[in-house]
């Protein structure tokens, strides 16, 4: 008789329990769903699957992108798309391109149509080349840690498997053609800057000038850029954003990569006397060589002397950097 009344008890605990459970709403998570594919790859052409120095190749396909804006990377749309070609023989060489996709505040378009052509070249190393990696919203062409981007990159057999969080590994293998070229051709070697050519045109050092340099290269040269910074004397380069990047342009007429360097100016919050001065050159040719000269710090390969390749925003401070020139090497930054 006992045990019949602790069942029933516990029977009656049981339902009563449930009742009260079942009026209390659960907490759902609400999880913001991502596309799991961003962007596919598909109607892949190419005009010729063998070629050699002097043919043209021809090359199309289309991404479809329809939901990429789920993504932070893209929430505004893609403004471009960087493709990275790569020969699979040595010396590796690589071929970089940009293509515009939505204009900036404008609809994101689902679907582009890429069409573009690669010039074949005698230094272009033999075998076969095939595109290795798109690039959405890539920040810096030049490298490739695609930092701030979502990316695909080719892997053979792969049917877009998630990699990490914004990189997919897809097959390209359509897009392989192979170049007649021989090794010995190859060129492996990255553009030279010359030392002994930097030059800063300018009046005075308290204006701005023309900065130039000479650089060589077996093939053709595709970019050369400089970096500038602005120093104050008691707390080196102060913000991150003090780096000022300058495109070189080729001048026929000299022979050398130029481009304007604005005068040093005052803070403009602070009024505190600052001075500009140069701090690397990076220099690239069209197949993917590139190497990078350092003014001044340590574990870089190549450095250049560029002592006097300095401007002032008053002369104060151009007697004090002159009479204690080690303030051009603090390294210390502040954050915003």
């Amino acid at each position: 008789m006992r045990n019949n009344v602790r069942k029933k008890m516990s029977l009656i605990c049981l339902l009563f329990c449930m009742i009260l459970l079942a009026g209390v709403p659960a907490a759902a998570k609400t999880k913001v769903k991502k596309p799991k594919v961003f962007a596919k790859v598909t109607d892949v052409k190419i005009s010729k699957k063998n070629v050699k120095a002097g043919d043209t190749l021809r090359y199309s396909f289309v991404i479809k992108a329809p939901k990429i804006t789920a993504y932070n990377e893209c929430k505004y749309g893609v403004d471009n798309v960087y493709l990275i070609w790569k020969s699979e023989k040595t010396p590796k060489q690589e071929i970089k391109m940009n293509i515009p996709w939505d204009k900036a505040g404008a609809k994101h378009k689902p679907n582009l149509r890429v069409k573009g052509k690669i010039k074949i070249k005698k230094r272009m190393t033999g075998g076969n080349w095939k595109l290795t990696g798109i690039y959405f919203n890539y920040q810096d062409p030049e490298s490739d840690d695609g930092n701030n981007s979502l990316y695909l990159v080719h892997k053979k057999g792969a049917n877009y498997k998630k990699i990490s969080k914004n990189k997919l590994a897809v097959d390209l293998s359509e897009t392989r053609f192979k170049v007649k070229n021989k090794k010995v051709d190859a060129d492996k070697d990255a553009p030279v800057v010359e030392e002994s050519s930097l030059e800063l045109v300018t009046e005075s050092p308290l204006k701005g000038g023309v900065f130039r340099v000479r650089v060589t290269d077996k093939s053709q040269i595709k970019s050369v850029q400089c970096v500038w910074e602005n120093r104050t004397i008691e707390e080196g380069i102060r913000y991150r954003d003090d780096y000022e990047k300058y495109t070189m342009n080729y001048n026929k007429k000299t022979g050398y990569y130029e481009c304007d360097i604005p005068a040093a100016v005052k803070d403009s919050v602070t009024k505190e006397s600052m001075f500009k001065q140069l701090t690397s050159i990076k220099v690239v040719d069209a197949y993917g060589n590139q190497a990078e000269y350092y003014t001044y710090g340590q574990n870089h390969d190549k450095k250049i002397e560029a002592s006097k390749l300095i401007l002032y925003s008053d002369a104060e401070i151009q007697k004090q950097v002159e009479a204690n020139p080690d303030v051009r090497y603090k390294t210390y930054i502040l954050e915003r």
